[in-house]
C-alpha cells in the first residue's frame, strides 16, 4: 500500500500509473513513477469543499464546516 502517492491513470487490465513521493517535506524529497497492476482497485478521491455563494460570505467569522472542525480540533473549543 502506497500512502503518499497519486494515480496518474488507469489502463486496460487494471494497470495503473502511480507517482510515488518519497522523503520529508522541505528536505531531500524525490519521486518515482511506478507501473502497477491491481486485482481490485479502490478509488478514494478525497474531498473538495465548495462554499456557498451568498451576500456576506466574505465577512470575518463566516467559514465552511471543515474550517470549523479544524478550529475545534486545534483549540479544543465549541462552535457557535
Amino acid at each position: 500500500m502506497l500512502t503518499d502517492a497519486v494515480v496518474l491513470g488507469r489502463y486496460d487490465g487494471n494497470w495503473v500509473g502511480v507517482l510515488e513521493r518519497r522523503g520529508e517535506l522541505g528536505g531531500g524529497e524525490s519521486s518515482g513513477l511506478v507501473k502497477g497492476a491491481a486485482k481490485t482497485l479502490v478509488v478514494a478521491p478525497g474531498l473538495i469543499e465548495r462554499p456557498y455563494v451568498f451576500a456576506g460570505n466574505d465577512l470575518p467569522g463566516v467559514m465552511v464546516s471543515t474550517a470549523v472542525r479544524r478550529l475545534i480540533n486545534l483549540l479544543r473549543g465549541q462552535a457557535g
